[in-house]
């Protein structure tokens, strides 16, 4: 997994986050920004395209990534576009191994 988010962050596409295998139908939205072997941080989205933070999720509870759903290619990538969001610059760096 660790592999596939790193590589998320060069193609700075929108991915749904899935981290709660008890609530299957809850992902969290943005584009990964830094993965570290046990953090992930998440340049997060709202479901209208809207700026909304970050989030910082343990890579160890991630067990769903999805980058070409309907939802993102239908509603979320399209809001996202219009709304054109900025992010503060988050340049910290995370430990890796």
């Amino acid at each position: 997994m660790i592999h596939r988010l790193r590589e998320l962050i060069e193609s700075e596409q929108l991915v749904e986050i899935y981290t709660d295998l008890s609530d299957i139908s809850t992902c969290y939205l943005g584009k990964v920004l830094k993965v570290s072997e046990e953090y992930l941080l998440l340049a997060a989205i709202s479901r209208h395209g809207k700026y909304d933070g970050y989030s910082l999720h343990k890579v160890e509870n991630v067990f769903q990534v999805n980058t070409d759903s309907q939802y993102i290619q239908k509603r979320v990538q399209k809001l996202y576009t219009l709304e054109a969001p900025n992010h503060i610059r988050f340049d910290v760096k995370m430990k890796t191994c």
